[in-house]
């Protein structure tokens, strides 16, 4: 193999390890990507599982102002719209 033969594997060989830096590179940034969505789906449960509380408790809440609502106009004391 001549001296431009040489040239070229050393620059196809430069080429290779150039792109498999920037493919570690790429996985590293896809770990750190999946590891963040990962922490953002359990920051999101907890979430879902907060506002089904609140859910609940206003639920409660209301048939709770239902009942005194409803009591208050057979006492006579509101009228309901009819």
């Amino acid at each position: 193999m001549g001296i431009g033969g040489n040239l070229q594997f050393a620059s196809i060989a430069s080429g290779m390890g150039t792109l498999q830096r920037q493919a570690q590179d790429l996985q590293r940034g896809l770990g750190v990507a999946n590891d963040t969505l990962r922490a953002l789906l359990v920051e999101q449960q907890r979430a879902n599982a907060l506002a089904e509380q609140q859910l609940q408790v206003c639920q409660e809440a209301n048939q709770h102002l239902v009942y005194l609502i409803n009591a208050l106009a057979q006492a006579g004391m509101i009228r309901l719209a009819t």
